[in-house]
């Protein structure tokens, strides 16, 4: 059915001279009830025996599902897992976040199946994927001369959402130095810390801790010093506001709500929901100081090359609000504090979160690492003893060792060589043409005197050649 004009023209419903036409559709078309008493209007084909074939599935369908014998996975199944266009539908969620989910849906189809409500688990066959592969974002540490100019850049900027450049400099300095995530932060009241104590602790309540348990943190000394005239500040401005308006209201012994938050919030405002942009901003400022302060052009040119403060650097990673807890993590570790340690001061409840995603060390870290290494196994042995103790003049000094296959060389040219030791720096090489005195009482070999002359004889070169 459509509408067109008198002249032939195809137009809407509603137009003036518009008017209805009947058309022979290509396909037939069921009407039919659903389960839930609704008329459902679908198209089917063209032949009029198959539409009455599809028509009858349809009506059998829903009878099934009147009846409760409807498979619940059927209408899942067969919905496509692609596009029209054969081009996969795009995940909107993360690899971690959907392993997490199936984590959550097998536990509950497991124990589907353990209480008889089900025979089999429907989700037995799925697996997780790897979250490795789809890395939706990758952060990192600041080095210390960074992250100072951060702080100085916060110090001196504009107030961002109800929180000022001192706030700011602050909030950074404790996030960088507690591992605190932004919305523990946000939760923290002058109540929260007891820098009394020894040592000092902060302590974030259950109700704002991540895995939803109080929770009561050591402070750094130097940290303490630091945040105490920050709350002196806070309370006494707190309760200056709290006199003022019972002044205003006539009543000075009325308490106000200004007077019972004198111990509110450290860093209030809506800052923790744009964190990462009141951060980048800062990082941004003190990018731009740092380029400003370069000595020449060629200096401002190679560091505008360089990723210094930059929201992402060479690699594509990223330094936001929450990277502050990482680069708490990595300052343990540099430091070598101990891995348990450091897991329980981050709160994470396996050490491979606490090593694997959270802490990031340099090249310069892991050469440090290998001083902690023993020493190297000497080479020993006689002969680099021997040359050890020449080496230092307790032996005699340093002279050539003794080459034997010379020795052998001078021996079949008619030159005798003694046999020489390590230690025997004395000896020479002898003509052949000089005598050797026969000891007394020698016999030689066999028993028969030997003599070649008045009691001399040739050294015999077989017996003279020292083994090798």
């Amino acid at each position: 059915m459509e509408y067109r004009l008198p002249g032939g023209k195809r137009c809407k419903k509603g137009d003036p001279g518009a008017r209805k036409l009947k058309k022979r559709s290509a396909k037939w078309w069921a009407l039919y009830l659903d389960a839930n008493g609704d008329w459902k209007r679908k198209p089917l084909c063209g032949d009029k025996t198959a539409a009455q074939t599809m028509l009858n599935g349809l009506l059998t369908k829903e009878d099934h599902r009147r009846a409760g014998r409807i498979d619940g996975f059927d209408e899942a199944l067969a919905k496509p897992v692609a596009d029209v266009d054969g081009k996969p539908k795009r995940r909107k969620i993360g690899v971690a976040t959907s392993n997490h989910h199936l984590a959550a849906m097998r536990g509950f189809t497991r124990w589907l199946v353990r209480d008889r409500r089900l025979s089999s688990d429907p989700l037995s066959h799925l697996s997780r994927l790897n979250p490795k592969a789809d890395v939706r974002r990758e952060r990192r540490p600041l080095e210390a001369e960074e992250f100072a100019a951060l702080v100085e850049a916060a110090r001196a900027g504009e107030p961002f959402r109800g929180l000022s450049g001192e706030s700011r400099a602050l909030l950074y300095i404790v996030a960088a130095n507690t591992g605190l995530r932004a919305a523990e932060l946000a939760s923290l009241t002058a109540a929260s810390f007891d820098l009394e104590a020894e040592p000092p602790t902060v302590t974030v309540e259950a109700a704002y801790s991540k895995h939803r348990r109080r929770d009561v943190l050591p402070l750094r000394a130097d940290l303490a010093v630091l945040i105490c005239p920050y709350l002196a500040t806070l309370d006494s401005e707190a309760a200056g506001v709290a006199q003022n308006e019972r002044s205003a209201q006539g009543d000075p012994e009325a308490e106000s709500s200004d007077e019972r938050n004198a111990t509110g919030r450290l860093w209030p405002g809506t800052w923790i929901e744009r964190s990462a942009r009141m951060l980048r901003q800062d990082l941004e400022a003190a990018r731009a100081k740092w380029l400003q302060d370069a000595p020449s052009d060629g200096e401002r040119k190679r560091r505008q090359r360089s990723a210094w403060l930059c929201y992402v650097d060479e690699a594509g990673r990223i330094f936001d609000f929450h990277s502050l807890r990482h680069q708490f993590i990595s300052n343990l570790a540099r430091g070598r504090v101990h891995v348990k340690e450091a897991q329980q001061l981050v709160r994470h409840s396996t050490i491979t979160l606490t090593m694997d995603c959270y802490t990031h060390l340099g090249i310069v870290d892991l050469t440090s690492a290998l001083d902690a290494l023993p020493a190297l196994p000497t080479m020993s042995g006689p002969a680099t003893e021997a040359a050890e103790l020449r080496a230092t003049g307790t032996d005699g000094p340093i002279t050539k060792e003794p080459d034997w296959r010379a020795q052998g060389r001078a021996q079949k040219s008619g030159l005798s060589c003694p046999r020489l030791s390590p230690g025997d720096h004395q000896a020479e090489v002898e003509p052949a043409s000089k005598t050797i005195k026969k000891p007394a009482g020698n016999a030689g070999f066999g028993g028969k005197e030997s003599s070649s002359g008045a009691g001399t004889r040739t050294p015999d070169t077989r017996i003279m050649i020292p083994l090798l």
